[in-house]
């Protein structure tokens, strides 16, 4: 009995895509359409530190706790945080410089002319962006495959300190270049 059933469903199934051909029909509507690559919408976690508030996707992993770096007086020269995308080869580090020391960091770059550095704004934000390709690791060893930079120095909005962002992604990562344009702009002031 069940061989019968399948008798009669190859038969329906030959029959409609025969008739298809003959009225100029594609047999497989995916056979003609290529799905379009959509980027699903990923849950945020919005976060307001240091005058400025930004999303960061539920799907990145926090590597490290958040950890501060001190001089030896005790004085804080930077709070970090770093987060692993999804595709596990890409990075986002997201470092607070506060006080006077973020503001020299902000300024060094701001005022300097290198080639590579370009002056942004984000959201009202002034802000400086470095692009680099790493073919080496801190070691001096040859990477598999070279890793571009982005770093972004912007300026908080008291002009009293420096939030720095680096984002690490191997090239030709189309979606490591979407997931982290996108992050930075949404970075915003908080507005008191």
């Amino acid at each position: 009995m069940k061989t019968f059933f399948f008798l009669i469903l190859l038969s329906i199934l030959t029959l409609s895509c025969v008739n298809a051909k003959k009225a100029g029909r594609p047999v497989s509507k995916q056979s003609k359409i290529k799905p379009q690559k959509s980027r699903p919408k990923t849950d945020t976690k919005i976060i307001e530190k240091y005058g400025f508030k930004y999303s960061i996707p539920t799907n990145w992993q926090k590597t490290l706790s958040d950890f501060k770096v001190a001089d030896l007086q005790g004085h804080i020269k930077s709070i970090e945080s770093d987060y692993r995308l999804p595709d596990g080869k890409s990075r986002i580090k997201i470092i607070f410089h506060p006080g006077k020391s973020g503001l020299v960091l902000f300024n060094a770059y701001h005022q300097s002319k290198r080639k590579n550095l370009i002056h942004i704004n984000i959201n009202g934000i002034p802000a400086v962006k470095l692009t680099e390709t790493l073919k080496f690791d801190g070691k001096g060893h040859s990477l598999p495959q070279p890793v571009i930079r982005e770093k972004y120095w912007l300026l908080s909005p008291d002009k009293k300190a420096c939030l720095e962002i680096v984002a690490d992604y191997p090239t030709g990562n189309q979606d490591a270049v979407q997931t982290i344009n996108d992050f930075i702009k949404g970075i915003e002031p908080v507005k008191k």
